[in-house]
């Protein structure tokens, strides 16, 4: 009845809740409808009238980001973020879903319906006659929040319940200390409540933990196709400690049999428990510097659930028959019990690939495995899919969560073949739904924006390079071709960097869209249960299509993979977030320690601030315009940087030599300085006009993080 009372105002709009009592006579739960419709957003009331969206030129969103000054929300519809004014927000915080007007040509926040943060933490201040919490990351600058308690300790790290929301001042209510702000660990803390992650575990979880069983019973071992005698391995980082995937091959006659099996978490993990609503809560495991964030409790990720060696553990199997083409062309998937014949790192499977001999059969499977794999990738590398790796940093902390080293993450081929067949299996499991025509989670990755692309060849027009992608028309084999050709070249770096930039983000959605990176028709999520929500739902799925034979298709079950895709899209966005701001945050503590240092880098970003450096040992930071020796004018692109007076230019790919001059850990910033009169580069552009070129905006001087993204790892 709820979605009839919806259409109904949508096509009246407005209408008095008499319209709706004559139209709906029956309905004894109007009111409560009517209260669920405008909670979600979908229905606005005002002066004792019900409006649609539509009527009111209302758009939903997320809001996504926060800045001192400013914000971005998130429209499910859009692949770009709008940015809102702090003084449009209307006490806006991070995470809420608001209503988006335009007034006179700027997005302001009409209204906030669901309110996320019910609880903040931050450090204790005062001005003398109030108290306050310190809140970072969360509100611009101008919200405050104002204690209700009185007599508490200056400087400790807290939490705060929300009593009351404004636009200006939240009223918040203290509920327990965290310690003193610098004690260990409490600044990786901090982040993650301020990103409204969840890090404990409610206790309704911890009481249902006590009912799952610790071994495979008997009586589900007669269900299961049996794979325990097969040679099955898991192939994990030195530091894995929940293992979600095993694999396993034989050679045939026409080629490969190639067994991906994954842990069977939706067999413990059922819709209605508290277990799978926290799951869906988390929607994503975090790993950070000195933790992980489950997204199930350890007796089940590293549990129950964990493919350790040696144990029965449940699975689902994907059995896929490759021919010598590297082509599948046949797969069955089955509930299945595997135990493992070992738990293998990456590092030393790559000493098996770089012997080339097998000393046994379980190393004569990994080269096996290897074959098959560099086969399949073939394959999908000539459709034209995307190797847009970029470096990652590992950061070294001491036992007191301190970092005293950083150095770049390098990836192996047992990694890259792991990889390999966990795409292929993805991609199985999706087709097999997909062809059915029954509704599915995927993961899509859309075309790229064509402005994008355009501001993509602006930069090798630039760089001195030819402009060869068509905006409107371009396929991944185009930016593959692209990659390939300055694979070698000095500008490979950036160039790559800025083609990544010029990709849509991979998201989940129940309506098939493709996989542009991969360049996959038909893709989706399975591989991964114990540590994402997504491959969860579709576990049960896969259940109920094909091991329950239940192919019925309901609305209900639409609209909840339809909600799912935005809000999983979302909590995956606030796991990256984390780690970034953990990454960055550590990276400048490191930093501090390096003050005066001279580094080598080359410029990765620009911006009205500066420009954004990426130095040798991975870490990013920013030359301040305001340091330098000129003004300096920023291109539409933001491309180019062009001194006014002595005409000198900075432009994305320039190599330059830099001093640490400054590190906010608190911001998770590094501050560089350079002698601008002293760069040589590839031309002068004394002569340069463009009418792209725009002074940078004075007003934008306040740096908070990085303004564009910058190494993201990678998420298919």
């Amino acid at each position: 009845m709820m979605e009839q009372i919806k259409v109904f105002i949508d096509e009246n709009s407005p209408v008095n809740f008499k319209d709706l009592q004559d139209k709906f006579e029956n309905d004894e739960f109007l009111n409560e409808d009517l209260d669920e419709l405008i909670t979600a957003g979908d229905v606005v009331e005002w002066n004792g009238q019900f409006y649609s969206l539509k009527r009111l030129h209302l758009q939903k969103g997320e809001i996504v980001s926060v800045k001192s000054n400013y914000l971005f929300v998130s429209l499910s519809d859009q692949e770009d973020d709008l940015r809102i004014e702090a003084r449009n927000a209307g006490g806006a915080m991070l995470g809420d879903r608001v209503l988006i007007t335009t007034e006179r040509g700027e997005f302001s926040v009409y209204s906030v319906f669901f309110h996320k943060h019910q609880s903040v933490v931050g450090e204790i201040v005062s001005d003398g006659k109030r108290l306050f919490l310190e809140v970072k990351s969360i509100a611009p600058a101008n919200v405050k929040f104002v204690f209700k308690d009185t007599g508490l300790r200056i400087g400790e790290l807290a939490v705060a319940k929300i009593i009351t929301y404004g636009e200006k001042e939240n009223i918040v209510s203290f509920v327990r200390s965290l310690g003193d702000k610098n004690a260990p660990g409490n600044d990786i803390t901090r982040i993650v409540i301020e990103e409204n992650a969840p890090y404990e575990f409610p206790s309704e979880v911890e009481v249902e933990l006590q009912d799952i069983p610790y071994e495979v019973s008997a009586e589900e071992i007669k269900n299961r196709h049996d794979f325990r005698q097969e040679m099955i391995v898991t192939i994990d980082g030195e530091t894995a400690r929940d293992f979600d995937d095993a694999v396993s091959v034989t050679k045939m006659p026409f080629g490969y049999r190639l067994g991906v099996h994954i842990a069977d978490v939706s067999y413990y993990v059922q819709p209605k428990m508290a277990i799978n609503n926290e799951a869906y809560n988390r929607g994503t495991s975090i790993y950070l510097t000195d933790r992980v964030i489950p997204m199930l409790p350890f007796p089940l990720s590293n549990g129950i659930c964990s493919l350790n060696e040696g144990v029965d553990r449940l699975v689902l199997s994907v059995i896929m028959d490759i021919d010598d083409r590297g082509q599948c062309f046949r797969r069955e998937i089955y509930p299945g019990i595997i135990n493992s014949h070992g738990r293998l790192t990456y590092t030393y499977v790559q000493s098996v690939f770089d012997q080339g001999k097998a000393k046994d059969e379980r190393e004569e499977m990994l080269l096996l495995l290897d074959e098959v794999a560099k086969k399949i990738r073939r394959v999908r590398t000539r459709r034209g899919s995307l190797d847009l790796d970029t470096d990652e940093m590992e950061i070294e902390v001491d036992s007191s969560g301190k970092a005293i080293g950083i150095h770049k993450k390098i990836g192996n081929e047992a990694e890259a073949m792991i990889e390999d067949l966990m795409i292929l299996a993805n991609e199985e499991v999706a087709t097999a739904v997909s062809e059915r025509k029954l509704p599915m989670l995927y993961r899509i990755h859309e075309l790229p924006d064509s402005k994008r692309i355009d501001n993509l060849n602006y930069l090798l027009k630039r760089l001195g390079h030819q402009p060869e992608l068509n905006p409107r028309k371009v396929t991944s084999l185009d930016i593959q071709h692209l990659l390939n050709k300055y694979k070698d070249d000095t500008d490979a770096p950036v160039i790559s960097e800025a083609t990544l930039r010029s990709l849509a983000k991979a998201r989940y959605a129940d309506e098939n869209k493709g996989h542009f990176g991969l360049a996959s028709s038909c893709y989706t999520h399975f591989t991964s249960p114990i540590r994402r929500y997504p491959d969860l739902i579709v576990h049960r799925l896969i259940r109920k299509y094909f091991f329950l034979n239940n192919r019925s298709i309901n609305k209900d079950d639409q609209d909840y993979l339809h909600e799912a895709g935005f809000d999983l899209s979302q909590k995956e966005r606030r796991a990256v977030t984390i780690e970034r701001r953990v990454e960055s945050m550590k990276a400048a503590e490191y930093m501090s320690g390096n003050l005066g240092n001279r580094y080598k880098g080359y410029i990765d970003g620009i911006t009205n601030v500066g420009l954004f450096v990426t130095l040798e040992n991975g870490i990013n930071g920013l030359i301040r315009f305001d340091s330098l020796s000129d003004f300096y004018a920023v291109d539409e692109a933001r491309i180019m940087a062009i001194g006014k007076r002595h005409h000198q230019r900075f432009m994305l790919g320039d190599h330059v030599e830099v001093i640490v001059a400054a590190a906010n850990k608190e911001n998770g910033t590094v501050d560089l300085l350079i002698d601008d009169k002293k760069i040589s580069r590839r031309s002068n552009v004394s002569s340069f006009k463009d009418k792209n070129v725009k002074k940078a905006d004075k007003k934008d001087k306040k740096y908070n993080g990085r303004q564009h993204q910058h190494h993201p790892k990678r998420r298919r």
